[in-house]
């Protein structure tokens, strides 16, 4: 059987084992009692249950596995892959795994331009960031249909449509960075 990529563990919810999760699918009811895979950072691969899964925001979820019963046992669980069985699951037309995303050109839909690569994805609460990057800009966009309309394997390259603002100069972003650690600082000493 193949498996595939749904999820990532991002850390420990509570003190009883449950973890903070993003999932690619869309619904989980189908996978509770079932058997998963957890690939972890360094390779290693363990097989847990799912015993309860509760949606907080859009792909964000709180799981509880059968054997993980402390904040201890999902030290080494943090950032680890969740698999499954593809038949398990309803995988969606173009499935979004992050490294599958990294060094795809961006194209921005509105001004009709390349506008750099993918650099990185990071999490929020709501949703996965993309970081676009040029020799000049930075471009923070979410992972949403209302930004990426469309990712084109085959091209390695993602279109999307910016709004006014959302792409910045390098040297602005630095110099806002700066000044936001110079007033933590300043209210630190408070």
């Amino acid at each position: 059987m193949e498996l595939v990529v749904i999820g990532k563990i991002y850390g420990s919810h509570n003190l009883n084992g449950a973890m903070k999760a993003s999932f690619d699918i869309d619904e989980l009811d189908s996978l509770i009692g079932e058997k998963i895979i957890i690939e972890t950072q360094n390779g290693e691969e363990k097989i847990f249950t799912i015993r309860k899964a509760n949606n907080t925001i859009n792909n964000k979820w709180i799981v509880e596995f059968d054997g993980i019963a402390s904040k201890e046992d999902t030290t080494p669980l943090r950032n680890a892959l969740i698999k499954a069985h593809k038949d398990l699951v309803n995988v969606p037309e173009y499935f979004n795994k992050e490294d599958e995303l990294l060094d795809m050109i961006a194209y921005d839909l509105v001004n009709k331009e390349d506008i750099g690569k993918i650099t990185s994805v990071f999490s929020t609460l709501a949703h996965d960031i993309l970081v676009i990057e040029d020799e000049k800009h930075e471009t923070l966009v979410p992972n949403i249909e209302l930004f990426v309309k469309e990712i084109n394997k085959e091209k390695n390259t993602i279109f999307i449509e910016l709004l006014d603002g959302m792409r910045e100069e390098k040297k602005d972003r630095e110099k806002k960075d700066r000044e936001k650690k110079a007033n933590k600082i300043k209210d630190e000493k408070k």
